[in-house]
């Protein structure tokens, strides 16, 4: 019997320890045809030297700088592209899971559809039996508008026991067919960090792709182990890149008026918490984030904090 082959990306950039668990997690699965690709964003510490050595069956792809979360994927898809992959995986570095079957488990949800976005439930490293992401949602799960270009694209009758239909998959652990990037291009380099996979995901269900999780597939996300979970670095691009979103989809505005509210909502609460709170460098950071997302329109790269 011959099976797909699936490409898997592993963005990395230091935390060489929270690698080798990666690295780990994915060498276990019993999926025959599985390739592991590392594209390295100008490690500083010793991560590709200990890939080389340790695991040289694996490909690194050494950019030499950081190019961020859209553009180190980017680099990895266009090697997978070339070498044929029929499926990619992108994967953050700071995974773990032991369960051998996943990576099966979810192509035989999607193997054969060339429509079908699936990754797994994730949770939170540290606390296992608590979910951090369950899919994520643009608009109101509770509301029938919300969703029209969900509704109008899953209607499908022969979605397996325990498939849950989202607005997109996380883009730390997404698997999806090769053929995607034809119909809808590459990441959008523009938004360097954050906000990137829900612009891709975005683009493939207007594009008729149906993204979904598979509920009992499970893996463990130590979350943001690069940027850090409340650093000047987050706040800057998660607050201005929401903007691009919403720029880049007006065509929807009307549908994703739950998903502008929820980031006003967060931004203000940020805002608030961090004055009070005297964290200046996180108020500066989303300040600057907001001013170059509403007003100057200004993306990419902006390394100055």
């Amino acid at each position: 019997m011959t099976h797909p082959s699936v490409y898997i990306i592993i963005l990395n950039y230091n935390h060489r320890n929270d690698l080798e668990e990666t690295v780990r997690s994915f060498l276990l699965q019993d999926y025959p045809e599985k390739n592991i690709i590392v594209s390295d964003n100008g490690s500083a510490d010793d991560s590709v030297t200990w890939l080389r050595t340790s695991h040289p069956e694996i490909t690194v792809l050494e950019n030499g700088d950081n190019l961020g979360w859209a553009k180190g994927n980017n680099v990895g898809i266009r090697f997978a592209l070339g070498k044929g992959a029929n499926y990619i995986l992108l994967a953050n570095n700071d995974l773990g899971f032991n369960d051998p079957t996943i990576l099966s488990r979810l192509m035989g949800s999607i193997a054969g559809y060339k429509n079908r976005i699936i990754g797994p439930v994730q949770n939170y490293y540290y606390s296992p039996d608590k979910t951090f992401s369950y899919g994520h949602y643009f608009m109101n799960i509770k509301e029938p508008p919300f969703n029209m270009i969900r509704h109008k694209y899953s209607r499908e009758t022969d979605i397996s026991e325990g498939i849950e239909i989202v607005d997109y998959a996380a883009g730390s652990f997404v698997l999806f067919h090769a053929g995607l990037i034809d119909t809808i291009g590459f990441i959008d380099e523009a938004f360097y960090l954050y906000g990137e996979d829900a612009d891709f995901f975005l683009r493939a269900w207007k594009q008729g792709y149906i993204s979904m999780i598979d509920t009992s597939t499970v893996i463990l996300h130590k979350i943001s182990a690069t940027s850090g979970t409340s650093s000047p670095l987050k706040r800057y691009y998660q607050s201005r890149n929401i903007w691009l979103n919403l720029r880049k989809h007006a065509d929807i505005t009307d549908n994703m008026a739950f998903f502008r509210m929820m980031a006003l909502k967060g931004i203000t609460r940020n805002l608030v918490a961090d004055l009070f709170h005297f964290r200046i460098k996180l108020l500066r950071a989303t300040i600057k984030g907001l001013w170059h997302g509403l007003v100057v329109r200004k993306y990419g790269k902006e390394a100055s904090f």
